[in-house]
């Protein structure tokens, strides 16, 4: 295990989780993907022309480029993952899409799998195309509530979000997260590069404004109480099987596209 200090060392401009600074909200996304869904012949069409002039009757901002959230979150297909230079036109909506589009938005059902894509998002995400991230291989939605359930666990209920984003939204794979909680128990110094990590990273924006079993202020993260028993069993009960479903997709960067756009059989809810 690497001391607290190893692990500051360790730490560059660039070892957050990365997204961009788009609009974060899954089912603002998820309506995109419903308006590109509805585009006549995708070859022909100019994409950014047709979304500007469709996604007024959804109530979100006309700006094509939330589809490449909508790729992140699976609901669109990305032909070359883990590069730039792929064009909308050569793209479609995927099977998960499909599902969600069968359920009423808000539902148990659509809650369900929306569910399981933001548990699926993975550092890389498929639209990332950044060398730094290339041997990250991890879920900040499963590590980031394993971290929070061991803590309190240990009586300790929540993290300063300095520290969530020095020793959590830093890490590369789940099997940092004993070395992560040990850490937190022992009330480190944060990095002196959080500010810049705060201005790059808005991964932040996708657990703040999608998952209800998270609890945010504008200085600490908790596990939200409303959620203590699903989170529980998704560590030591019955759903720890669903999330070692989840966590064996991620491992292979090559096969994660592909499984990222595909439903499972989980039944694990975290939002409301």
């Amino acid at each position: 295990m690497r001391t607290i200090q190893e692990k500051l060392n360790s730490l560059t401009p660039k070892s957050v989780w990365y997204f961009a600074k788009q609009d974060a909200n899954f089912d603002h996304s998820f309506l995109a993907a419903k308006v590109f869904d509805s585009i006549p012949n995708k070859y022909i069409e100019d994409i950014a022309d047709y979304f500007e002039r469709h996604v007024g009757q959804y109530g979100i901002l006309p700006n094509h480029r939330i589809l490449s959230v909508g790729q992140m979150f699976g609901l669109i297909t990305k032909s070359s993952p883990y590069r730039r230079g792929s064009k909308y036109n050569e793209e479609n909506t995927t099977k998960v899409f499909d599902r969600l589009n069968s359920f009423q938005m808000g539902s148990i059902d659509y809650n369900r799998l929306k569910t399981q894509q933001l548990l699926k998002v993975r550092m890389q995400t498929v639209t990332d195309s950044r060398e730094e991230l290339k041997d990250y291989c991890i879920s900040p939605l499963i590590f980031t509530l394993e971290v929070l359930y061991k803590l309190q666990k240990a009586g300790i209920n929540y993290i300063s979000m300095d520290n969530f984003y020095t020793y959590v939204m830093t890490s590369k794979t789940q099997a940092e997260v004993d070395e992560v909680v040990y850490w937190l128990k022992n009330k480190p110094y944060p990095s002196r590069l959080v500010s810049g990590y705060m201005d790059d990273s808005r991964i932040m924006h996708v657990l703040r404004e999608n998952v209800d079993a998270l609890d945010f202020s504008t200085t600490t993260v908790r596990l939200n109480p409303s959620f203590q028993g699903v989170v529980a069993s998704m560590f030591d009960g019955l759903l720890k099987s669903d999330v070692d479903k989840v966590l064996r997709i991620l491992n292979s960067r090559n096969m994660y596209p592909q499984s990222l756009t595909i439903p499972m059989n989980i039944d694990i809810v975290l939002v409301k």
